[in-house]
């Protein structure tokens, strides 16, 4: 079978996984608060195809993960999923409470897209005071922190309310 030979940008490869800040400006510099970010995208693009949970019609038309969200353009596959990102993080966004069998998985992925929210909702501000700021840099500090990461993770299953065998099948 023939293939076009389209050239192809390794940070558009992996769109489904990065920073709302890299999708949104593809010429910002890479930080390591965006490889972090990156694994929350990740654990998210895993939970909703493959840990259980009671609507698995929920996402088909509004799947930030889903086909059909790049565009070739000059040859090039470009795509920007940092609108449809940034709506899932909200307060009233589906990650808050998706329903997700595994409790603690649930919470696990509604506290950082909490904190993601804000750090976003701060960043995007123009004017903006001393508390406003103080949000945005607290938000940042933790976001770019390694250890907030696994600290965060670690105290989200210790909490005993994971469910075993949730695994499924891909919609």
């Amino acid at each position: 079978r023939h293939r076009t030979l389209i050239q192809l940008i390794p940070t558009q490869l992996t769109h489904q996984c990065m920073s709302i800040a890299l999708l949104g400006d593809p010429n910002k510099s890479h930080e390591l608060i965006d490889d972090l970010e990156s694994s929350f995208w990740t654990l998210i693009c895993f939970g909703i195809h493959h840990v259980s949970h009671s609507d698995r019609t929920c996402l088909l038309n509004n799947d930030p993960f889903g086909p059909g969200r790049e565009t070739v353009v000059d040859g090039s596959i470009t795509t920007d999923d940092s609108s449809g990102k940034n709506k899932l993080l909200r307060k009233n966004g589906i990650l808050r409470d998706f329903p997700f069998a595994s409790y603690g998985f649930r919470d696990l992925v509604a506290h950082i897209a909490g904190v993601l929210h804000g750090y976003y909702r701060y960043r995007e501000l123009k004017d903006y005071g001393e508390h406003e700021l103080n949000k945005y840099e607290d938000a940042r500090r933790q976001l770019s922190s390694p250890d907030w990461w696994i600290e965060t993770l670690q105290r989200f299953l210790d909490t005993g309310d994971w469910v075993e065998n949730d695994i499924v099948d891909d919609m």
